[in-house]
């Protein structure tokens, strides 16, 4: 069955791959996939499966990440015990406290950047608005440049990854690494009143000595989360938003519904469009026996779109049930859940609110 369906991924499926996510979930919502050395997950509830039992499924990938810093890598890319630790160190900014706290700070990079484009009567959203405000914002509560060549460093991969030059990874992610390493060392030399320096006093008095490596990895991920990720997700919802114009007024007439809106973006336009898993031990997904050291693709995009959870799926529905939208893998799931999700969803509710409080006419 699985060899009449196309390979995934592949740039043929770049543009629009819902209406194979759909032809899989139907036909074949797990099978290994005759392409590649791996399976493919589609439906909601396996994919569910999966990241809720990470005692069978493993994060740890044996060719490591792009932000691995010596024996120690990604947040995302690591099981318990020692991910519930990185985790809890690198959730300590994204407090309800430190996010009523910074909502000021968005607010004013956010009417900045409106104010760079108000009389032009146009902007190019992902690269003057979208991709920025979080960068920006970033930056300043890790007190880094936000131009220069240090900015250009830190803004480069997403820049380069939206304009289509994905071939730039593999040389990017070391120098990026490098250089939250020097930043880490130039903290405890000298600290200050940053995320960076916040770590660093975290982690020394948790371990008794500061771990250079484990710092760099939590830095690095905590920029690379927070900036073109968000990016992504205002650039879709606007897309979404003005592609679906009864949509739209609702969301203007109402800005109780940014929230709301936000989800369902991120359940119709997946940001992260799928992610690994490598099997810990033999067992049994939606019938199809896997051996341990199988590697698995969970397709997020496609679990975001089962009908089997969310009704007329493929409609793009600002005013859709809590109950349907709390099940999207927008922000992942489980113990991987976004940790930086709170601050998205704040910097999208206030781009929102700003974009619409002092744009009219909004159009491609």
């Amino acid at each position: 069955m699985s060899a009449r369906l196309p390979e995934y991924p592949s740039p043929a499926l770049r543009d629009c791959p819902y209406p194979f996510f759909e032809q899989a979930r139907t036909e074949a919502p797990v099978y290994k996939s005759p392409h590649r050395d791996e399976y493919l997950v589609f439906g909601h509830e396996e994919i569910e499966y999966v990241l809720r039992h990470h005692e069978l499924y493993s994060e740890e990938l044996p060719e490591g990440t792009l932000m691995d810093c010596g024996a120690e890598t990604m947040i995302s890319a690591v099981p318990p015990p020692k991910h519930t630790a990185m985790r809890r160190l690198a959730s300590r900014p994204f407090t309800p406290g430190r996010l009523r706290a910074v909502e000021p700070q968005v607010r004013r990079i956010v009417d900045e950047l409106i104010d760079g484009f108000l009389d032009r009567g146009e902007v190019e959203l992902m690269h003057d608005f979208a991709l920025l405000l979080p960068a920006i914002l970033t930056c300043e509560l890790m007190d880094l440049p936000t131009e220069g060549p240090e900015w250009e460093l830190i803004l480069g991969q997403w820049a380069g990854t939206i304009d289509g030059a994905d071939n730039m990874n593999e040389e990017y992610w070391p120098g990026l690494v490098e250089y939250f390493e020097g930043k880490v060392r130039e903290r405890l030399e000298q600290p200050g009143d940053d995320i960076i320096s916040e770590l660093i006093r975290l982690q020394v008095d948790e371990d008794g000595a500061p771990n250079v490596p484990y710092l760099t990895v939590i830095a690095t991920e905590l920029m690379v989360g927070g900036a073109g990720t968000t990016g992504l997700m205002i650039v879709n919802a606007m897309w979404l938003l003005l592609e679906h114009p009864d949509q739209l007024e609702l969301v203007r007439s109402d800005f109780s519904l940014i929230p709301a809106m936000l989800e369902e973006s991120l359940r119709v336009e997946s940001v992260i469009l799928d992610r690994e898993r490598i099997e810990a031990v033999d067992t049994v997904l939606g019938g199809v026996a896997f051996p341990a050291g199988a590697r698995l693709r969970l397709v997020l995009g496609s679990g975001n779109r089962d009908e089997r959870v969310f009704a007329d799926a493929d409609r793009f529905d600002v005013t859709r049930r809590h109950t349907e939208l709390k099940q999207h893998f927008g922000f992942g799931y489980g113990i991987h859940f976004c940790l930086g999700a709170p601050l998205a969803r704040l910097e999208g509710q206030v781009a929102f609110e700003q974009l619409f409080t002092r744009l009219d006419n909004l159009r491609f």
